[in-house]
């Protein structure tokens, strides 16, 4: 969860109230234009599954800040420790 006043003045407006949406006739997800603007989508997305949540991002954004295996690999080192499976 967001720590920091600035993290929390930025996901509030995306996060903080509930948005309704529908499917079009051809059972498409439509996405109220404030998110869309606020998530900088303006053409293709990523969609991202989170715990119960799923996060829907710019591709562009979302190529732009993932790791790559190497970093991931220390990362999860550090957080979970040198886990061993075989034994």
């Amino acid at each position: 969860m967001p720590t920091t006043k600035s993290i929390v003045n930025f996901y509030e407006p995306i996060t903080g109230e509930p948005q309704e949406v529908t499917l079009d006739a051809s059972n498409r997800l439509l996405l109220p234009k404030r998110l869309l603007d606020l998530a900088g989508i303006d053409k293709e997305i990523c969609m991202s599954g989170q715990d119960k949540k799923i996060e829907i991002w710019s591709q562009e954004v979302y190529d732009s800040n993932g790791i790559d295996e190497e970093e991931f690999g220390l990362l999860a080192e550090k957080l979970l420790g040198n886990v061993d499976n075989e034994k």
